[in-house]
């Protein structure tokens, strides 16, 4: 995964054809997200991984509580990101 330009043409044309902010894990190596128009990566965090299952589920309630209690999409992302890992 070292060519972080691919991978946001990709997620340009993602957004251009289903019209919308989509947040996208991409496992190890982090996360791509749209922070109003600019497309944004945050790399993956290196850990030992225990359980792989439940990364997910920890990720996307992180970002919906996150919301839910007013933090901006920035932040959230970098916490969903930190609790996932």
């Amino acid at each position: 995964m070292n060519k972080p330009k691919t991978i946001v043409n990709l997620y340009q044309k993602i957004i251009d054809l289903y019209k919308g902010n989509w947040i996208i894990t991409l496992g190890k190596y982090g996360v791509i997200y749209l922070n109003d128009t600019q497309v944004k990566m945050i790399p993956g965090i290196p850990t030992e991984v225990l359980d792989v299952d439940k990364a997910g589920s920890v990720f996307f309630s992180t970002i919906a509580y996150s919301i839910i209690n007013g933090i901006d999409i920035e932040n959230s992302v970098r916490l969903a990101n930190i609790g996932a890992s």
